[in-house]
């Protein structure tokens, strides 16, 4: 997917964009700035039996691996390692 997403997206910039590897833009207080291309960023958590009590701690797990993928520059996919009690 990953390969798939990394090979199509450029053909949504222009050559000059792509070239360039940012697009111009202006932030949330109208301040020009420079932005990366897309990328995606992909975080799995593996659910071992036992191991969450309620939906919602699988949740806070994923946003944590979530969070984590987003330091790395470019598209990546993240696996948690399963912590074992």
């Amino acid at each position: 997917m990953i390969e798939r997403f990394d090979a199509t997206i450029p053909y949504f910039y222009s050559a000059e964009d792509r070239e360039r590897g940012y697009i111009f833009g202006y932030d949330r207080q109208g301040h020009p700035c420079q932005y990366p291309l897309l990328s995606i960023s992909i975080a799995v958590v593996p659910v071992v039996p036992s191991q969450y009590q309620q939906p919602y701690e699988i949740a806070q797990r994923a946003a944590m691996v979530k969070r984590q993928s987003k330091t790395v520059t470019g598209s990546c996919l993240l696996v948690d390692q399963v912590e074992r009690g």
